[in-house]
């Protein structure tokens, strides 16, 4: 239903409310899109909101990508949770995302398996 790069707004189960999640698998495997905490986590890319012009810009200017949490939806499920496409992100970022995950070293070795495994070929 939807292709790696895409940035879909739905209701998230995880979180309790609507959020905007970046797919990174063509079997439906999402990461959350946040604005920043006062907290950062080691495991969160932060990226600057020009790079999501379809999403408000955030009051620091940074958007977070969380890469320790990749989830998977099933097509009905993204219908049952009314997920609309807000827009692509560039390959460029998406290249950027998966060197991230590469080389963090505090990504545990489980959750950069479960991200690798799901982003498969195109990472």
């Amino acid at each position: 239903m939807f292709a790696p790069g895409d940035v879909i707004g739905f209701w998230s189960e995880e979180a309790g409310k609507r959020k905007f999640h970046l797919c990174i698998s063509l079997d439906g495997h999402f990461v959350f899109l946040s604005s920043p905490k006062n907290k950062v986590y080691p495991t969160d890319l932060p990226v600057s909101c020009s790079e999501f012009p379809f999403l408000k810009p955030t009051p620091s200017g940074l958007t977070i990508i969380s890469c320790v949490a990749v989830m998977r939806k099933s097509d009905t499920e993204l219908r049952r949770c009314d997920a609309k496409l807000k827009g692509r992100v560039t390959s460029a970022l998406m290249r950027r995302l998966v060197e991230f995950v590469l080389t963090s070293p505090v990504l545990s070795e489980e959750d950069r398996g479960k991200f690798l495994d799901a982003a498969g070929d195109w990472a």
